[in-house]
């Protein structure tokens, strides 16, 4: 019974997703009157949200590769805690697997290289693999 209930689930979520990604359903929706029908703002405010998340699967589906910026909260951190991250999506069989972070900061604020601050790449029998280069830009 329990799995009956969480495969219902799950359809309902593949459901609900499809037709907030639908054209049609975004035109109604901005068709209505928000006035007259309050709850319309509250369905156009989701459509939206699954606009923007179907915009970012298609960046990772097709770029496997996210930057973002972090901030390290250690006061004594160099370069001011500034930290570039980056997330590299890889698909396996048409599922994302668990996705690797590299973490990389500047040695010291002047410096135009960046190093490995930390990463979550496993380790590998190759000596070329991106974490034994330790140090990316001009030297």
């Amino acid at each position: 019974m329990r799995q009956q209930i969480e495969s219902l689930e799950h359809r309902r979520s593949v459901l609900s997703s499809t037709l907030l990604s639908s054209q049609n359903t975004l035109a109604r929706i901005q068709r209505a009157n928000t006035r007259s029908h309050p709850s319309a703002a509250n369905a156009l405010a989701i459509v939206e949200k699954q606009q923007r998340h179907n915009l970012e699967n298609l960046h990772r589906t097709c770029a496997g590769v996210t930057a973002f910026r972090v901030k390290d909260p250690d006061p004594y951190a160099v370069d001011n805690g500034r930290i570039l991250g980056v997330r590299i999506e890889v698909s396996v069989k048409g599922r994302f697997a668990v996705p690797y972070f590299l973490l990389l900061n500047r040695p010291s604020s002047e410096s135009e290289t960046l190093r490995i601050h930390k990463h979550t790449i496993p380790p590998t029998s190759s000596r070329t693999s991106i974490v034994s280069y330790g140090s990316f830009g001009r030297n």
